[in-house]
């Protein structure tokens, strides 16, 4: 996820042209390459928030240039802020039986 490279790169280091990349790719996964990218990063990211990680360095561990950036991208993509996402999650766990007090 935190690979920087473009679809044009990833073409380059194919030996095969970006448009030729771009067509295959999108009719392999139904999906664009930039969209595809930002949802593995965005899937990786939840794993990190379960284990505690700040948001600002999941955003940058996923390969987000910006926090901001992965906020709107989070948002737009789960409907909440991982911040959100996050304390939904905390307070599920803390409602099973087993942590009851």
């Amino acid at each position: 996820p935190e690979d920087q490279r473009t679809a044009t790169e990833w073409a380059e280091s194919l030996h095969t042209s970006s448009t030729s990349l771009r067509r295959a790719f999108r009719n392999e996964t139904g999906l664009a390459f930039s969209e595809w990218r930002t949802r593995v990063r965005l899937n990786r990211s939840l794993d990190l928030l379960d284990r505690g990680h700040l948001v600002s360095a999941v955003a940058a561990r996923v390969g987000f240039t910006s926090t901001n950036g992965y906020i709107l991208a989070f948002r737009k993509h789960f409907d909440c802020t991982p911040g959100a996402w996050v304390k939904a999650r905390g307070e599920h766990i803390d409602s099973r039986p087993e942590h009851a007090a």
